[in-house]
């Protein structure tokens, strides 16, 4: 209920102002770009991947008013999985 209530009030900010969609989303990337560097550097994520990349993968889970818990969860494995670099 929190997530549908966040997301309507995001969205009604968003209609107001829409830049502030594109302010917002250049935010979370940079902020993506950041995590994601350092994982790479670390081994733990693939180098093959850019924050927008991450983006598109999550940005319907973050978004949908529908997803459940359970089905969260399983999604989120499937993403973090697939971020991993291949057995050397």
């Amino acid at each position: 209920m929190t997530k549908k209530t966040l997301l309507t009030e995001l969205r009604e900010a968003f209609d107001k102002d829409p830049g502030l969609k594109v302010v917002s989303r250049d935010r979370v990337v940079q902020a993506l770009a950041k995590v994601l560097e350092r994982a790479q550097g670390a081994g733990v994520v693939r180098t093959d991947v850019d924050s927008g990349d991450v983006m598109q993968l999550i940005g319907s889970m973050c978004l949908s008013a529908t997803l459940t818990d359970p089905q969260a969860r399983r999604l989120l494995v499937m993403v973090l999985d697939g971020l991993r670099p291949p057995s050397q």
